[in-house]
Parts: structure tokens; sequence; C-alpha cells
């Protein structure tokens, strides 16, 4: 058993069941791997989050693998058409990848390949341009799956609102009914206004995955975990790689991370996992420039420093350094 199945079924105590070539490894392995691209597992720790997404996912096969073996077409029972709710960097266009997988090997689509597109890519630009335009990219992603990323756009303007409703309309077609997956991603709030605009899009798009904000503590995770890679990563390269600072922190420590964090996730623009990877990177910059004989050092005032993590907060959020790390 590889290593990230054994952590999807015992960690997260998941028991995949059915017969064999009825897609289990694959629905493990790519969610497995989802937490893997959110930073949420390394090397066969811990996770955090993602269990209703694997509910959902193991779901679907199941359904599937039920009614083919009752020789049931199992198109009519599974959702094409999903609503991704959620901040930057919690993992929604990741999801959409794997999700396209898990379809493709359960024999739903002809591909795995996700078309990540915006409002941009159906909206036109002069009267009878947008309709041709949307119908042209949801022909390019027959057989894919449809990411449409910012669907919030498609609530303003005449020229939006024209691209929304062919998408209404074209999913219903056979030429498109479930011959792809189509969803449309943003925040929340940002949905609900698409869906007022548009409330058939509440019948075409019942399937929601709520996408919630990293809390403080699991960003202090995600730190580490990064941190930790990078220290992986040096191996044998050098003398010595310091990460005491949060590998076994100080409650006290840990505190003032917790406060810091907490405030910076409460900042307009907080981009999540996305923000935390840059922080990494700036903490992990400044130590490499300090490093003295092959040893590099994390400490404690270099995470919480104005030279690193508070520079990139105070410079990306309109912020003063004291409400960042």
């Amino acid at each position: 058993m590889s290593s990230l199945v054994a952590i999807i079924e015992f960690t997260l105590n998941r028991v995949f069941l059915g017969s064999p070539g009825t897609g289990k490894t694959t629905v493990a392995k790519l969610y497995g791997q989802i937490l893997v691209d959110l930073g949420y597992l390394s090397n066969g720790e811990d996770t955090i989050g993602c269990e209703a997404i694997i509910n959902k996912l193991e779901d679907y096969r199941l359904t599937v693998k039920h009614l083919r073996e009752l020789e049931i077409d199992p198109r009519q029972h599974v959702p094409f058409n999903f609503l991704f709710r959620g901040p930057p960097g919690t993992g929604k266009t990741s999801t959409a990848r794997k999700m396209g997988q898990v379809y493709y090997d359960l024999g739903l689509l002809s591909s795995a390949e996700v078309i990540e597109s915006s409002a941009t890519d159906l909206v036109g630009q002069y009267i009878g341009h947008t309709g041709p335009k949307t119908q042209e990219l949801l022909e390019k992603s027959l057989g894919k799956v449809l990411l449409i990323d910012e669907a919030y756009r498609l609530a303003e303007g005449q020229f939006a609102k024209e691209a929304m409703d062919e998408i209404v309309d074209c999913i219903t077609k056979p030429n498109f009914f479930q011959k792809l997956i189509i969803i449309l991603a943003g925040y929340d709030q940002d949905i609900n206004r698409l869906i007022n605009i548009n409330p058939g899009l509440t019948s075409r798009f019942p399937e929601e995955l709520e996408f919630a904000s990293i809390t403080p503590d699991d960003c202090i995770k995600l730190l580490t975990k990064l941190l930790q890679k990078q220290k992986s990563d040096f191996g044998l390269k050098i003398n010595g790689f310091d990460l005491d600072a949060l590998e076994s922190p100080r409650p006290e420590f840990t505190k003032k991370l917790r406060s810091r964090f907490t405030r910076l996730t409460q900042t307009a623009n907080w981009a999540n996992a996305r923000d935390i990877q840059t922080i990494s990177k700036s903490i992990f910059g400044v130590a490499i420039k300090s490093m003295r004989d092959k040893k590099i050092a994390i400490c404690e005032d270099l995470v919480i420093s104005s030279r690193s993590a508070a520079r990139y907060a105070s410079a990306n959020h309109n912020i003063q350094p004291a409400c960042s790390l």
C-alpha cells in the first residue's frame, strides 16, 4: 500500500470499499495528492481539512460502481456542474484537476484535462460575439473539465450576462449535457450575487464545494511544513538546518505567531496557502543570506522579522509590520 493511500485510509479513518478496478486506489491517491498540493500533507504525517471533498469524491465513485452493477448509466445520477466557493489559495484549481482525473478514470470523461478560463474567454466585444465565443469554449472543453475562475465577472455587464445565459442554455442541450464538467469558482458572496442575477444557475449547478480559509493554527503548520521541505531538500548539502523555533516552539512564541496570523488572515486579499508559500520563501531567502559555514538557522526573530515576512505582508496587504509576522 502506498504512503498516500495509507494516509487517506488510516489517518483520516477512511475505508474505500469495492471490487478491484472500481477506482478505490485512484480516489485515495488523487486526494492524497490534493492534500500534498495544498501543503496539508507531508511525508506521511498528518492532514488538515479536505475531508468534505474526499467524502464527495468517494460518494460519486460508489454511485458509479453500484449503478454499473445494476447496468444503469451512472451519468444520470452524478453531477457534472459545480460551484466552488472560497477565497484564493484554498485548493479550488487543484481540486478541479483531481476531479477531472477521477471522472476520467471512472469513464465519465474522455480526458482528465482542465481548461482554465475566466470571463474574458467567454465575453465578446460587440453584439453577437458573446454567444459564439462561449459555445466555442464549451466545444473545446467537451470530455474535459472547464474551470471558470472569478465567475462573479459573469454578473457584470450585458455581454457577461449573455455569456452566463448561453452557458445555462447550452448545458441542457444534447451536445453538451453531461459531456463535460463545468465549474464556476469564486468567493462565496460573489457566487451568491451571480445566482441572484441568474436564478437558473441553482438548478443547473446543484453541487457545491466549500473551500474554507486556513485558520491561524493551520497557517503555522503549513509554514512549518514548507520550511521543513526546504530542510529536507538540502539534506547533506549543508552542515545544519536549525528549525527548532517552529518544530519545537515555545508556547509564548506560538501564541505570538498565532496572534500575528490572526491579524494577517483578516486583511483584504489574503490568499491563504498562496501567501504562506510566499512568506516561507521570504523567510528562507533571508536565512540563506545569513548562512555561515553551511549552517542555516531560522530563529524566532527571523520568523517575525520585518526583513522577511513582515516586509512581504506590509507591501502586499497595506498593513503595518506589527500586524504581520
